[in-house]
């Protein structure tokens, strides 16, 4: 094990945990506080103009965009986030540092099927992203990748299905079967279940529990990039536990995550060169799986996951009413 990593692994304790009907939320700190942050978020770099992402050609590729960055500062994007515009959404397949004026080809998976045409020169923000067994999928075919052939490409017809599956549990379909379609129909219910939500002072990291059983793990270096993500972030672990309100909760083991980060400083490590700046690491455990970045001698993003599949036996969430294409 990086004997950084398992340092940064040990410093970490949780605080009192927020609960949300079946959501649980188990706020994540770090002994050490990283310092000033270095680095824009991808939000950052767009709202300044000073981040610019296009299809990889005039005739695209599906798995790979361009980015241009044109600050002074490297921008970092996280796994999960989506981009939405050009000739198809896309999710990001890795947590990368992208260079202070820097271009980079990124890995990218789409996540809009039904469409391949512009509606856009470039890529936007969006207020969405990759909900948390997508990503966990997604995670899992992207560390055999690498392991195999050292590429960050991930399984693009598993997220596909992924995306079907979702939107079949949620009673719903989409005219270009994009994820974010989902997003825009819940929009009022996931609202409602975030609402009132907020991170706690020196909150570095979220451990997510739904229906008392572990779903995934966000930390990151700095306390102000969750504030930042917070949103984006509740949206996604509130979507996953929408699905799954009406199924039978279990005892969480009063909300311990230690013994998780005690197995996860026992984990395989595999290390590799990031597409940007940095090392990309990932974790294997018995029972869990990791992924994330250090950089300058910093982690600056581990997102961790159960290693095997839930059971997606569905909670019919949506009543026959409601299920309808998305426009």
């Amino acid at each position: 094990m990086n004997s950084l990593l398992t340092e940064y692994l040990a410093e970490i304790y949780s605080g009192q945990s927020q609960k949300r009907n079946n959501l649980q939320l188990i706020p994540l700190f770090h002994k050490r506080m990283s310092g000033s942050r270095d680095y824009l978020l991808l939000d950052e770099a767009m709202d300044q103009g000073t981040l610019q992402l296009a299809e990889a050609s005039e005739q695209g590729m599906v798995n790979n965009l361009i980015v241009i960055n044109l600050a002074k500062k490297p921008v970092l994007i996280f796994d999960g986030e989506e981009l939405i515009g050009a000739k198809q959404n896309r999710m990001v397949n890795a947590t990368m540092l992208i260079p202070a004026e820097g271009k980079l080809d990124i890995p990218v998976s789409c996540v809009e099927r039904g469409r391949w045409h512009y509606n856009s020169r470039h890529f936007g923000k969006s207020d969405a992203q990759g909900y948390s067994e997508l990503r966990r999928k997604k995670a899992a075919t992207v560390a055999n990748n690498l392991s195999r052939n050292m590429s960050f490409v991930a399984d693009q017809g598993e997220v596909w299905s992924e995306i079907d599956r979702k939107q079949a549990a949620m009673g719903m379909s989409s005219e270009t079967d994009a994820m974010h379609d989902v997003y825009r129909q819940y929009k009022k219910e996931l609202d409602e279940f975030i609402a009132g939500l907020r991170p706690i002072d020196n909150q570095t990291g979220i451990a997510v529990l739904i229906n008392g059983k572990f779903t995934c793990l966000d930390i990151f270096s700095h306390a102000d990039v969750l504030a930042k993500l917070w949103e984006k972030l509740l949206k996604s672990y509130a979507m996953e536990a929408l699905e799954q309100k009406e199924l039978k909760t279990t005892r969480s083991r009063s909300g311990k995550i230690e013994p998780l980060l005690n197995e996860l400083q026992e984990a395989e490590l595999n290390q590799y060169p990031s597409v940007g700046l940095g090392t990309d690491i990932r974790l294997m455990s018995k029972k869990y799986m990791a992924a994330g970045l250090i950089a300058g001698e910093r982690v600056l993003h581990l997102a961790a996951f159960p290693k095997w599949e839930r059971k997606t036996e569905s909670s019919r969430f949506a009543q026959p009413s409601r299920r309808r294409t998305m426009h």
